[in-house]
Parts: structure tokens; sequence; C-alpha cells
């Protein structure tokens, strides 16, 4: 799902008698795509609630013109479905948490640092409630769907359509959905063997995956980098398998034979790979219901990859699988706390992709997306354990270092720098090969007194690095700054 194209679809309702105190958040949420109303009135507000609720509510955190409490009850009993937010200013941070045990969904801070926090604060939600929905569609429509099917054409009765939609739909993973599926058509079309390749998005390859009744040949480490064979090659065209030549050859090659026929198989309108029948191709009613199987597969995947994407979605950026803004600030507290504790630093990096809007702007987001993901697995695999890696602005990730002070920080920072630049992206966008990242560095608690803090003075070295042109800097600490403990032992 890209979020930027169901935002339209959800209304958020601005609840403030002082308009001057949410300045700017809803020009923000209404320039991302989302529908705004403003409200100055409560009374106003309420009375729309009935004949439109709205997906959102944004409540000032610091009304005086009526009962916030009340206000924030009456909303949580009457419109369960409806999200609310407690705009509040950072000082007054600590007296607005009650709230969120009160029926509040999230606190958005203010003065809000970048308009991409405040729309994103408000996706992680969107996101949350769109495959929520999502999820009751496809349980709703597995059994419609099922039906819909059952009086098929022969030779396939109609009671054996309806025990494969059953079974499938009672798997419970998407690798036990696909082996169902591959068993099944196998058995369809007369014990052929099945092979399904799997699709991997942010490298362009497509890898043979799972299988039946395949004897003889070790499918373990078989595929095809498809933007090596196929020039400036994009998902979709694994939409007609059949017509991707290189693809052809190599299962005609693998498994010696010169005829077979193949299908897309897609989740939430994604490509997820391809399935390749080796035999001719089947009669026109035979061919009839292993489409009717595969439609229902679709749906069945889809359930499944909703579902997971719901309970990953809470902590994860979904397009680069770190985690999100606002699971990543949670860590960064807990690991300030624990620093207070154990009397050791903790360093934080921010990291910026230098030419993610060039790729943007030239290529696309799709395209963006899988550079920044793949940024993304290379901080993962070249950090620690301990380390924690999220994506924190639309080109921007955040790595905390427990145990780390400064000088341990950029000597990190600039070997992460020195290889994403020498890595080559060349599989990922062809025509972009190289990159270059800019890094701002900070720790506690030599130079700031708390996350909030880390995370202004990491992003202000970041600034100043992109301004200069440097690519890696460290901030500095304010003038007369005492800190929390003297760090007893050199951390390296």
């Amino acid at each position: 799902m890209k979020i930027d194209e169901v935002r339209a679809s959800f209304t958020i309702y601005v609840i403030a008698s002082d308009e001057n105190r949410v300045s700017g958040i809803a020009e923000h949420l209404g320039a991302a795509g989302y529908l705004v109303v403003n409200f100055a009135d409560l009374t106003q507000a309420f009375s729309e609630f009935y004949s439109n609720p709205p997906h959102f509510l944004l409540f000032d955190a610091l009304e005086t013109t009526f009962d916030l409490t009340k206000a924030v009850q009456q909303v949580a009993v009457q419109l369960p479905e409806s999200h609310i937010f407690l705009v509040v200013p950072i000082a007054a941070r600590e007296s607005a948490i009650p709230y969120l045990d009160r029926g509040v969904y999230e606190l958005i801070l203010t003065p809000v640092l970048a308009p991409v926090e405040l729309v994103r604060t408000m996706d992680r939600a969107a996101e949350r409630d769109y495959f929520m929905y999502l999820n009751e569609r496809l349980m709703e429509s597995q059994n419609q769907a099922a039906v819909e099917i059952a009086p098929a054409i022969e030779p396939v009765p109609a009671n054996r359509h309806l025990d494969y939609a059953r079974g499938l739909f009672a798997t419970t993973s998407l690798e036990e959905c696909m082996q169902f599926f591959l068993e099944n058509s196998s058995e369809l079309l007369g014990q052929c063997p099945v092979v399904y390749f799997r699709y991997i998005n942010n490298r362009r390859v497509i890898m043979a995956g799972q299988s039946h009744g395949v004897e003889g040949i070790d499918l373990g480490n078989i595929g095809m980098n498809l933007n090596d064979v196929i020039p400036g090659f994009r998902a979709n065209q694994l939409r007609e398998p059949m017509q991707l030549e290189p693809f052809t050859e190599m299962v005609k090659e693998l498994f010696e034979i010169e005829d077979f026929f193949a299908r897309p198989v897609e989740a939430l309108g994604e490509i997820q790979g391809v399935v390749c029948f080796l035999t001719a191709r089947p009669s026109e009613p035979t061919l009839a219901a292993l489409e009717d199987w595969l439609l229902l597969l679709n749906k069945a995947l889809s359930l499944a990859q909703a579902d997971r994407r719901l309970h990953v979605v809470a902590l994860k950026d979904w397009g680069t699988d770190v985690l999100n803004r606002q699971t990543f600030l949670v860590k960064m507290n807990e690991e300030i706390s624990r620093a207070r504790r154990t009397k050791m630093p903790i360093s934080m990096v921010s990291i910026a992709v230098d030419q993610y809007g060039q790729v943007s702007a030239s290529f696309g987001k799709e395209e963006a997306q899988l550079v920044l993901r793949t940024a993304a697995r290379i901080l993962e695999k070249h950090s620690r354990v301990n380390d924690i890696v999220g994506r924190m602005g639309v080109d921007e990730f955040g790595l905390l270092l427990p145990h780390t002070n400064k000088e341990g920080a950029m000597v990190k920072a600039e070997r992460l720098r020195r290889i994403i630049e020498s890595a080559d992206f060349s599989k990922v966008l062809s025509q972009f090969p190289r990159f270059t990242i800019s890094l701002g560095v900070s720790e506690y608690p030599t130079m700031v007194r708390d996350s909030e803090e880390l995370l202004q003075s990491a992003d202000e070295a970041l600034f100043h690095v992109r301004k200069v042109g440097n690519r890696t800097g460290v901030s500095t600490a304010p003038p007369g700054f005492e800190p929390d403990f003297a760090i007893e032992e050199k951390v390296p």
C-alpha cells in the first residue's frame, strides 16, 4: 500500500478555540492529502460527528472553553472507531500523559519540528486503520468468493471448489497458503510439477522457492536478477510472465521442457511472484477452474499479508522494515534512562540519503523507496546487535549507539559513510549506481540532557553538514553545559 494514495479517504477534525496553538497543523495535513476540517466551537463539531464521523480528531490540550476530559471521554464512548489525538506543547507533555488512559490515541507535540514528523504520525494511524478495514473486508469476502465460483465449469465439481476454498483460507501463514495452492493445482492438472518463483522487490530478483512434484533438482539457489537481463525492468512486467523471454528460457533450460505456462501471484495489489505449471496448457474448462483458484489464492494471500502488516505497522516503517519514528523515539527514551542508571554514554547518528529527492523526481517513488530500503539493510547489517535503526523522515534514518561516546560514534558514522558510498546500487537502480550520505552525531550525557535534546542536537549537526557540504559532523554542547554524570571509563 502507498499511504499517499489513500490519505484523501481519511477525515480529520481539528477542534481548538485558539487557532494559534494549532497553527500550521491543519495546513500540513491538508497539504499531505488528508481531508481536514477546523472547528473553533465544540458544539458545532459534535453536531457534525454523528452525520459525518471523522477518522481522527485533534484536540488542543490547553483548551479552556470546555471540559477537555469530558469531551475526550464522550468521543471515546460515542465514536469508538475514531482516533483522538492531543496537540500539546513539549513543556506540557507530562500533564497530557494521563489522557492516554482516557481514550487518547497519541500525543502530537508542538512545536512540530518538521511537517513530515506530523504527517508520519497520522500516517501510522491511517495505515493501521486501512489494514484493519482491509482485513475485515477480505474475511467477509472469502466465503462469498467461494460461493461465487462454486458453479464452476466441469470437469471440476462445485464441492471440490468449496473444499479448496475452505482449506485455503484455513491456512495460517503465507507459506502454508502457497503450498496448499501448489499441491491442489498440481492435482487439478493431473499431478504435474508446479514451482513458485518468489519476487524480491528491493533487489529485483526472482528466486525459486516452494514447489510440488519436482524431483531431482535442488531449487535452493536458482534465480535471476531481472535488472541484469531486462533493461529498465519494472515489477508490473511480471503480470505477463510468459512475455519475459529470459525468464521463460531459464525455466525451459532448468527443467528440460519446451512447453509450460505461468501466472503471476499477487497480494494487496503487489506482485509476490510467479507460479509455473510444468505442463502444456490445459483445456479451457480446466484452465478456467485454475484461474478461479488463483483468484482465491490472491485473496487468501492478501488476507494473510494484511494481518501481518496490521501487527507490524504499529512498530515498523513498512517501506524500509526498520523501526518507525514513534517506536524509535520510545526506544531512545528507554536507552537514555538505561544510560543514566549505568553511567554509560549513548550516541545518536542522524543519517540522510543525499540523492533521494533527485531519484524520486527522476525515476519515481517506487525506485526511491528501493534505494532507502537497500540503505536500511546496509545500516542494519553493519550495526551491532544492541544498536537501533529507525526511519526518521522522508530521506532520513536514525541510529542509536548504546555504550558509545561521541568519538566512537564519529568512527562508526564515518565507517558507515564509506560502506554506503562504496556500495553498488546498480542492481536496485541501474541508472544510479552510487549514493552519498550525510551524517550528524550527538551524545548523551556530555552534550545533551535528555532524549529530545539528543534528537534535536543530532538533527542540527546533520543540517549543518548538509548546508556546508561536508558529509560527517558532530554537534557541540551549549556554553556552560553541565552533564548529568561524568563518564568514568572510556568506551570505544
